[in-house]
């Protein structure tokens, strides 16, 4: 943890550097933090899109609240500049303990309204984003699935425009349908 950072302000951003792309943005609060940052992509169904924002440090992570809820239809480049949102949301700081909690916490199945969490995790799709050096990683599963350690994976540069952002999640979203029709995972 860069211990440097409890001495100065974390970067405000009230409006992107660039046009149509948060790389700028996403660097400094990188920069600031001094590791990598993470969001999870919800895709419910084929009407809803959760993005939340993650928080923890030291290899655990959980989601918090505010849950950006998104209906589709969504253009690409609202869908990256929402994903870009969620990263620059994330806080480093402790997971609280999960004692006491149950799985209908989840604050992206409480943002879904669904009405059960088998039913909710039956038709869900999750993406975890998360930078790595100069890029975005995405890793694509169904919640449910026989086989845990398959996923189809993406990756962009941090200055990738918002629309080819938004287009990549679509893209490992639609692998995993595809898995999942197929009887892959």
């Amino acid at each position: 943890m860069n211990l440097s950072r409890f001495f100065r302000r974390r970067p405000r951003f009230s409006e992107r550097s660039l046009p149509n792309r948060s790389g700028c943005e996403i660097f400094r609060l990188r920069d600031y933090f001094g590791h990598e940052l993470h969001c999870t992509v919800s895709i419910h169904g084929d009407e809803q899109i959760l993005i939340a924002p993650m928080l923890g440090c030291g290899g655990l992570y959980a989601e918090q609240d505010p849950v950006e809820l998104l209906v589709e239809p969504v253009e690409d480049a609202a869908l990256g500049e929402k994903v870009c949102d969620g990263l620059l949301r994330f806080e480093a700081r402790d997971v609280p303990p999960m004692a006491g909690r149950k799985k209908s916490d989840w604050p992206s199945y409480r943002k879904s309204g669904a009405r059960s969490m088998k039913a909710f995790e039956r038709h869900l799709t999750w993406v975890r984003i998360q930078t790595r050096n100069g890029e975005l990683i995405f890793d694509a599963y169904p919640a449910l699935t026989n086989h845990p350690g398959v996923s189809v994976n993406g990756m962009l540069a941090i200055s990738a425009s918002h629309a080819e952002i938004g287009a990549l999640l679509r893209r490992v979203v639609r692998g995993v349908t595809a898995m999942r029709r197929d009887g892959v995972i």
